[in-house]
Protein backbone atom coordinates (compact mmCIF):
# COMPACT_ATOMS: atom_id res chain seq x y z
CA UNK A 1 0.00 0.00 0.00
CA UNK A 2 1.20 3.48 -0.76
CA UNK A 3 2.04 5.49 2.31
CA UNK A 4 0.59 8.90 3.06
CA UNK A 5 2.92 11.90 3.23
CA UNK A 6 3.10 11.75 7.01
CA UNK A 7 3.75 8.01 7.00
CA UNK A 8 6.42 8.47 4.33
CA UNK A 9 8.18 11.11 6.43
CA UNK A 10 8.16 8.86 9.52
CA UNK A 11 9.30 5.76 7.64
CA UNK A 12 12.01 7.71 5.84
CA UNK A 13 13.34 8.97 9.18
CA UNK A 14 13.33 5.43 10.60
CA UNK A 15 14.99 4.12 7.44
CA UNK A 16 17.88 6.53 8.00
CA UNK A 17 18.27 5.15 11.51
CA UNK A 18 18.42 1.61 10.14
CA UNK A 19 21.17 2.67 7.70
CA UNK A 20 23.13 4.39 10.49
CA UNK A 21 23.05 1.27 12.65
CA UNK A 22 23.81 -1.21 9.85
CA UNK A 23 20.75 -3.24 10.70
CA UNK A 24 17.30 -3.16 12.13
CA UNK A 25 17.01 -3.66 15.90
CA UNK A 26 13.64 -4.83 17.19
CA UNK A 27 12.71 -1.34 18.42
CA UNK A 28 13.10 0.12 14.94
CA UNK A 29 11.29 -2.80 13.37
CA UNK A 30 8.35 -2.24 15.74
CA UNK A 31 8.22 1.48 14.95
CA UNK A 32 8.33 0.81 11.21
CA UNK A 33 5.48 -1.69 11.56
CA UNK A 34 3.34 0.69 13.61
CA UNK A 35 4.10 3.70 11.41
CA UNK A 36 3.05 1.68 8.36
CA UNK A 37 -0.36 1.08 9.91
CA UNK A 38 -1.03 4.58 11.25
CA UNK A 39 1.47 7.33 12.18
CA UNK A 40 -0.09 7.97 15.60
CA UNK A 41 0.79 4.42 16.68
CA UNK A 42 4.49 5.33 16.73
CA UNK A 43 3.96 7.25 19.94
CA UNK A 44 2.44 4.24 21.74
CA UNK A 45 5.81 2.56 22.28
CA UNK A 46 8.26 3.11 25.11
CA UNK A 47 11.13 3.36 22.62
CA UNK A 48 9.64 6.14 20.44
CA UNK A 49 11.55 8.87 22.28
CA UNK A 50 14.84 7.24 21.25
CA UNK A 51 14.10 8.00 17.61
CA UNK A 52 11.80 11.03 17.68
CA UNK A 53 11.88 14.31 19.58
CA UNK A 54 9.22 15.11 22.14
CA UNK A 55 7.98 17.81 19.77
CA UNK A 56 7.56 15.28 16.93
CA UNK A 57 5.74 12.84 19.20
CA UNK A 58 3.46 15.57 20.53
CA UNK A 59 2.69 16.59 16.93
CA UNK A 60 1.49 13.04 16.21
CA UNK A 61 -1.19 13.30 18.90
CA UNK A 62 -3.43 15.43 16.67
CA UNK A 63 -3.54 12.65 14.06
CA UNK A 64 -4.93 9.91 16.31
CA UNK A 65 -8.41 9.94 14.79
CA UNK A 66 -7.44 11.21 11.34
CA UNK A 67 -8.48 8.19 9.34
CA UNK A 68 -7.00 9.47 6.09
CA UNK A 69 -3.35 9.38 7.13
CA UNK A 70 -2.97 5.68 7.94
CA UNK A 71 -3.30 3.70 4.73
CA UNK A 72 -3.83 0.34 6.43
CA UNK A 73 -6.36 1.76 8.88
CA UNK A 74 -8.17 3.41 5.99
CA UNK A 75 -8.20 0.14 4.05
CA UNK A 76 -9.57 -1.87 6.98
CA UNK A 77 -12.30 0.68 7.69
CA UNK A 78 -13.29 0.74 4.03
CA UNK A 79 -13.55 -3.05 4.05
CA UNK A 80 -15.53 -3.10 7.29
CA UNK A 81 -17.91 -0.45 5.99
CA UNK A 82 -18.62 -2.51 2.85
CA UNK A 83 -19.06 -5.97 4.35
CA UNK A 84 -20.29 -5.58 7.92
CA UNK A 85 -23.94 -5.39 6.89
CA UNK A 86 -23.82 -8.97 5.62
CA UNK A 87 -20.81 -10.52 7.32
CA UNK A 88 -18.93 -10.43 10.59
CA UNK A 89 -15.32 -9.30 10.35
CA UNK A 90 -12.33 -10.86 12.08
CA UNK A 91 -9.29 -8.60 12.28
CA UNK A 92 -5.99 -10.08 13.42
CA UNK A 93 -3.49 -7.60 14.82
CA UNK A 94 0.13 -8.25 15.62
CA UNK A 95 0.40 -5.46 18.19
CA UNK A 96 -1.91 -4.52 21.08
CA UNK A 97 -1.76 -0.75 20.38
CA UNK A 98 -3.33 -1.50 16.98
CA UNK A 99 -6.15 -3.45 18.65
CA UNK A 100 -6.76 -0.55 21.03
CA UNK A 101 -6.73 2.06 18.24
CA UNK A 102 -9.25 0.10 16.16
CA UNK A 103 -11.45 -0.36 19.23
CA UNK A 104 -11.44 3.40 19.86
CA UNK A 105 -12.17 4.11 16.19
CA UNK A 106 -15.11 1.71 16.11
CA UNK A 107 -16.50 3.23 19.29
CA UNK A 108 -16.01 6.84 18.16
CA UNK A 109 -17.04 6.66 14.49
CA UNK A 110 -19.40 3.68 14.35
CA UNK A 111 -20.89 3.97 17.85
CA UNK A 112 -20.12 0.30 18.53
CA UNK A 113 -19.38 -0.85 22.05
CA UNK A 114 -16.67 -3.19 23.30
CA UNK A 115 -18.29 -6.42 24.41
CA UNK A 116 -21.31 -5.93 22.19
CA UNK A 117 -20.60 -5.04 18.54
CA UNK A 118 -16.82 -5.16 18.95
CA UNK A 119 -15.21 -8.10 20.70
CA UNK A 120 -11.56 -8.14 21.71
CA UNK A 121 -9.42 -11.22 22.16
CA UNK A 122 -5.95 -10.58 23.59
CA UNK A 123 -3.50 -12.37 25.85
CA UNK A 124 -4.85 -10.41 28.82
CA UNK A 125 -7.91 -12.67 28.82
CA UNK A 126 -8.02 -15.93 30.73
CA UNK A 127 -8.25 -19.03 28.52
CA UNK A 128 -11.90 -19.64 29.49
CA UNK A 129 -12.77 -16.00 28.66
CA UNK A 130 -11.10 -16.32 25.24
CA UNK A 131 -13.38 -19.26 24.45
CA UNK A 132 -16.42 -17.28 25.59
CA UNK A 133 -15.45 -14.36 23.31
CA UNK A 134 -15.06 -16.71 20.33
CA UNK A 135 -18.42 -18.33 21.07
CA UNK A 136 -20.07 -14.92 21.32
CA UNK A 137 -18.58 -13.89 17.97
CA UNK A 138 -19.79 -17.09 16.31
CA UNK A 139 -23.42 -16.56 17.37
CA UNK A 140 -25.23 -16.15 14.02
CA UNK A 141 -27.77 -13.65 15.33
CA UNK A 142 -25.59 -12.03 17.99
CA UNK A 143 -24.87 -8.31 18.12
CA UNK A 144 -21.15 -8.71 17.44
CA UNK A 145 -19.86 -7.35 14.15
CA UNK A 146 -16.09 -7.25 14.67
CA UNK A 147 -13.59 -9.43 16.49
CA UNK A 148 -10.24 -7.75 17.07
CA UNK A 149 -7.81 -10.55 17.85
CA UNK A 150 -4.20 -10.58 18.88
CA UNK A 151 -2.21 -13.01 16.75
CA UNK A 152 -0.31 -14.19 19.82
CA UNK A 153 -3.43 -14.82 21.88
CA UNK A 154 -5.01 -16.80 19.06
CA UNK A 155 -1.86 -18.85 18.39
Amino acid sequence: MNTTDIQHKILESLGRRVAERNGCPLELELLITLGSIHPWLVKTTACADKFFSMKELKELEKYKFDLKIGTKVKFVLSLVHRVVRKEKVLIFCHNIPVVKLFLEIFEKFFGWLKGREVLVLTGELELFERGRVMDQFEEPVGASKILLASISACA
